[in-house]
């Protein structure tokens, strides 16, 4: 039965790294970020390393690198070179967020 729990933990999670969410439901800010991966890559877990920021307990978690908060929907779209996200935990100014999902940009 344990087993069972954890498989179905791993698959919610997953699927809510994997799907956007739209901006009114962002829990902080939306944000264009140099990189973004799970706690697992081991670039992120590097840098999170070198940052002194310990990050292993969040298997399957988006972390995301280098953010800065988009204040116009519009520049998102022209100038953000990675899918906007946004975390529910921003540390170091930016340079690490854990807890991050792709947003879902509608602009019409």
């Amino acid at each position: 039965m344990h087993f069972r729990i954890s498989v179905l933990t791993i698959l919610a999670l997953a699927s809510s790294v994997l799907s956007q969410i739209p901006v009114a439901h962002c829990p902080g800010p939306v944000q264009c970020c140099g990189r973004h991966g799970s706690a697992e890559d081991p670039t992120i877990l590097s840098m999170a390393q070198v940052l002194g920021v310990d990050i292993r307990g969040t298997p399957g978690t988006m972390i995301a690198l280098n953010c800065n908060p988009i204040t116009v929907t519009g520049q998102a779209l022209s100038s953000c070179g990675e899918t906007p996200v946004c975390c529910r935990e921003n540390l170091l100014n930016g340079l690490i967020n854990v807890g991050c999902v792709p947003v879902e940009l509608n602009v019409g």
